[in-house]
């Protein structure tokens, strides 16, 4: 706007090309409301962004198809592609975290807001240069789940079970359906979450998975 007021001053006050002097206005608006926007460089958190205010470019209108596709989905695209943010966003929703969807498109659909468990491994940090790199990363997710749960494992060593046994606890302490996101597509991951998938289905379990 005060890049167009400067524009009708200097324009009446010397005269000029009127659709040149317009076009720089309207460029130098533009310049303005961009250089104003605070933007999340680096951030993959949905929440962050939403209550600090940053701009976002959301996605929150695909919630409701991803959901209906299947009980598990798996999102293969090139890393910096908004993967980690699509997930944190999903955490939000099924924690029916509704505040923070306010005025984007998944507030306005016919969604079930209902807060459910949501099991989130964050595989970004870590040091996976050693063949037992990943096994520690795992248990480390794992122990902080039990005790957000206040649960005392005894299973110390076998992943499969100890994410099995999660999920079942999870389940008759919430009697809720366990929601899990960003599990990314390690091959040794896989293996150790896919052995414990028949269980898993049986008590309602969901999965969202990224690269």
């Amino acid at each position: 706007m005060l890049a167009l007021v400067e524009f009708q001053r200097t324009f009446q006050r010397d005269g000029g090309n009127l659709d040149i002097r317009l076009k720089i206005a309207m460029f130098a608006e533009k310049f303005e409301i961009m250089t104003s926007l605070r933007y999340p460089v680096g951030m993959q958190t949905f929440s962050k962004i939403i209550e600090g205010g940053y701009t976002y470019v959301h996605k929150t209108a695909y919630i409701k198809p991803l959901l209906e596709q299947g009980q598990f989905t798996f999102l293969s695209r090139p890393r910096r592609f908004g993967k980690s943010l699509l997930l944190s966003t999903l955490e939000a929703y099924f924690e029916g975290r509704r505040e923070l969807f306010k005025g984007l498109s998944a507030d306005s659909m016919n969604l079930d807001w209902t807060p459910r468990p949501v099991l989130y491994f964050d595989f970004n940090t870590g040091s996976y240069d050693r063949p037992d790199g990943l096994q520690l990363r795992l248990m480390v997710s794992l122990k902080r789940h039990e005790d957000n749960y206040g649960i005392t494992s005894t299973i110390k060593n076998d992943g499969p079970l100890r994410f099995e046994s999660l999920i079942n606890e999870v389940h008759n302490i919430t009697g809720q359906k366990v929601m899990g996101v960003k599990l990314p597509c390690y091959p040794y991951l896989l293996a150790v979450l896919c052995g414990t998938q028949a269980s898993a289905e049986s008590h309602g379990y969901e999965g969202r998975s990224d690269v």
